[in-house]
């Protein structure tokens, strides 16, 4: 092999090399995944409502060592559908991130379909397995922090509210509403503060604090710090404008 030759084939490979790193970036670019979101703490917190990455990737790994059954069944669905953008099949992580995208943003089934290369009754069934298996797992899980802990952690503006145990709210999410009128009956705010199991853990040292729908006073155990309800044609006082 002549030297001109020689020159010729390690041109030839450097021009292979960063076609290849192209093709690798445009890649990634077109890949909505992980991998993506990775390098932004923003987008993650857009995306999944996660603090971070770090936290994100902190939550997976709770989760991960549970019983894959769902795991599995989810990213076979992926790997069906799915384009072959990377070498390794996309790791199940994926399949996480495509259901708290669903819940943090909204994103309807045709998008997420879209996005994960899936077709739309896979992006559902992934959801509703999700949403049965986290559900059961952290179900399990009892996210009471003692009232010492509690007191050491709240912040300056709870100075007024030292005994504040926990702060207490209802979202509402919205999905598909059944023909049926009596299941489309809805659970008030009261019923689900009746049935999470809180109340068995209030103790009268404690108060709790809600807004000003959550009609729980007669059913907590301890004092309710709540808004003041502005009664027709009057005014608040400035006590009450204060602690509001």
């Amino acid at each position: 092999m002549t030297a001109e030759m020689a020159n010729e084939n390690e041109a030839l490979h450097r021009k292979i090399s960063e076609l290849q790193h192209q093709l690798e970036v445009l890649q990634l670019r077109t890949y909505f995944g992980i991998q993506r979101l990775a390098g932004s703490d923003e987008d993650i917190r857009f995306y999944t409502r996660f603090a971070s990455y770090k936290h994100f990737q902190a939550f997976w790994k709770l989760v991960e060592p549970a019983p894959r059954l769902p795991l599995l069944t989810a990213l076979s669905s992926l790997n069906q559908h799915r384009p072959n953008t990377f070498s390794q099949k996309p790791p199940p992580i994926e399949v996480l991130l495509l259901f708290v995208m669903h819940l943090s943003v909204g994103l309807p089934l045709r998008d997420l379909a879209e996005r994960f290369g899936i077709h739309h009754t896979t992006a559902s069934r992934i959801i509703a397995t999700w949403m049965h298996f986290l559900y059961n797992l952290l179900g399990t899980k009892c996210l009471w922090i003692p009232g010492g802990s509690v007191r050491a952690h709240l912040p300056p503006e709870f100075s007024a509210f030292p005994d504040t145990q926990v702060v207490l709210d209802c979202i509402e999410i919205f999905y598909q509403t059944p023909s049926s009128l009596l299941l489309q009956r809805s659970i008030s705010d009261r019923e689900i503060f009746k049935l999470s199991g809180i109340v068995n853990l209030l103790t009268p040292d404690m108060a709790i604090m809600v807004d000003k729908g959550f009609l729980v006073d007669n059913l907590a155990l301890c004092k309710v710090y709540q808004p003041v309800f502005l009664s027709r044609n009057a005014q608040m006082s400035r006590e009450d404008v204060r602690q509001t």
